[in-house]
């Protein structure tokens, strides 16, 4: 296991903070660490969403699972790993499932959920788990296999049903509730849906057909849902689905009819375009209680009539009768950025994401930092990780330590195409109530770690430098010339950070970086 080797960007505030902080602590305790997961695919064609189970299964071990490449570039195995949360080792690993047929496999990524093998906890008798099989065959026929699952995470042998639906791909993972096991899948010509209801023996209870009319009003869902599918906090006879259109739907879960909707009022949604610059979100999830809505994801804003607008992070409440409560946005409002999760633990908001994200291509050879923000009342902490390859934030766990730690993936888009799972570990010291500015510059420093000297990407040419240890003491300062460029080789074994000045004035972010 390593230590977190690429660039970290924090607050100038931060940085001050951080000096209080580590002085009662060891630099061994702020250290980020992180560990890669090869996956075998390559990025050109690939035909699988190959992360899978991410998992705070207890106080000292998280699961993740993926999905491994063979031969083709077609997916041939998933993987469990048991990961210890201090230093990010694998303690265990299994293999859940194993290609056995040249004609089980993924048809392609995006909208349709080709699940493989999933394991689907009943959430009403959570004893009762379940695990799924599916596959796409050549003939465009959905094939389902579910199985008992009597331990966590291990399939049993006897099969309790098989189903076969032509011409329909998942659109999300089963739902498994009050015994009852629910499916919701697309038909391959994306005109229309269907939701299914079946029994623990494979019988079909209850089925919709849905046709897509987006003028409809009464359309029961839009093809891509977002989820988690759950069960309503206040009636456990309704499930909810969520929608690309920010709407929330309720669906009875025994007709399986439209009962009702929420999404954001259209008068208060209209202002918010106007007024504001929001001119449209794209939601990536939702929380739900008894009360609001929280939807999160992307928001197009325009800092000015006239103005380019820019993607950044967003995240909006609203009471079940849609009036907007609280909302927030968040990221650098001149360039793209992509946020993909949110968590709210220990009354603190957290978001990830990537910064930039110009590119639609989850692997175009952009170079990309993962951008974690925290939001505490209102105090704003963020943090830039990585930044020499194209990574994309996936998902998010943050423990009862605040501990945060964030899946991504990156692929060699320079060199070879291959494609990498990361978890990251962030301290909870790292991320401290400091206000962050609404726009920052971004520092890239290389290599880091480094032995000898920093290599300083900035366009100002006009830079002076400060590094100081990990007790906030300066230890040197100076020019850069044309090659900007620090000489470190001096230094001893640690961890430093460098400030910089741009023309006579300290720039809003401090770079971390590891001296060997």
């Amino acid at each position: 296991m390593k230590y977190f080797k690429l660039n970290i960007i924090l607050s100038k505030a931060l940085l001050g903070a951080l000096f209080l902080l580590v002085s009662f602590n060891t630099s061994a305790q702020i250290s980020i660490r992180d560990h890669v997961f090869p996956t075998n695919f390559d990025s050109i064609g690939i035909r699988t969403i190959f992360q899978r189970d991410y998992i705070d299964y207890d106080d000292s071990t998280l699961i993740y699972s993926q999905v491994n490449a063979g031969s083709n570039n077609v997916a041939e195995s998933i993987v469990f790993y048991w990961i210890n949360k201090n230093d990010l080792s694998i303690r265990d690993s299994n293999v859940t499932w194993q290609k056995d047929s040249t004609e089980k496999y993924i048809v392609r990524s995006g909208f349709p959920v080709s699940i493989l093998s999933q394991f689907v906890v009943d959430q009403k008798y959570t004893n009762n788990r379940i695990y799924v099989e599916s596959y796409v065959d050549s003939n465009s026929t959905l094939n389902l296999e579910v199985r008992n699952s009597t331990q966590a995470f291990k399939a049993d042998s006897n099969v309790l049903f098989t189903l076969s639906l032509e011409k329909q791909e998942l659109t999300s993972i089963p739902y498994l509730y009050d015994n009852s096991f629910y499916l919701y899948t697309v038909y391959n010509t994306i005109d229309s849906a269907f939701l299914y209801r079946y029994d623990m023996r494979g019988n079909l209870l209850k089925k919709k057909v849905l046709t897509f009319n987006f003028s409809d009003p009464t359309i029961l869902i839009f093809p891509f849902a977002y989820g988690p599918t759950q069960v309503s906090p206040v009636n456990d006879s309704l499930l909810i689905y969520g929608n690309n259109a920010s709407e929330i739907q309720f669906v009875n879960r025994f007709t399986l009819d439209k009962v009702k909707t929420i999404q954001m009022d259209d008068t208060q949604e209209l202002n918010l375009a106007v007024n504001e610059g929001w001119v449209s979100m794209r939601p990536r999830g939702f929380l739900m209680d008894s009360t609001t809505v929280t939807f999160f994801g992307d928001l197009n804003k325009s800092t000015a009539i006239g103005n380019p607008d820019f993607w950044q992070y967003y995240r909006a409440t609203i009471d079940w009768n849609g009036n907007i409560l609280n909302k927030i946005h968040l990221g650098n409002t001149t360039i793209d950025n992509r946020s993909t999760y949110y968590v709210k633990a220990n009354n603190n908001e957290y978001f990830s994401g990537s910064s930039p994200y110009a590119s639609t291509p989850p692997f175009a050879a952009e170079y990309r930092q993962l951008l974690v923000f925290k939001v505490s009342g209102q105090s704003r902490d963020s943090l830039f990780i990585y930044g020499q390859k194209n990574h994309v934030s996936s998902r998010l766990i943050v423990d009862s330590n605040e501990d945060i730690f964030v899946l991504s993936y990156f692929s060699n888009a320079w060199s070879d195409n291959k494609v990498f799972s990361v978890i990251t570990k962030i301290p909870s010291q790292l991320l401290v109530s400091i206000r962050e500015n609404e726009i920052a510059t971004s520092i890239n420093v290389y290599p880091n770690p480094t032995t000898d000297y920093l290599k300083i990407v900035h366009s100002s040419n006009s830079l002076g430098y400060i590094i100081y240890n990990m007790k906030g003491q300066q230890i040197r300062n100076g020019n850069l010339g044309s090659d900007k460029q620090v000489n470190v080789h001096s230094l001893s074994t640690g961890t430093y950070f460098l400030s910089l000045i741009d023309n006579g004035k300290p720039l809003s972010r401090a770079t971390v970086f590891i001296k060997e």
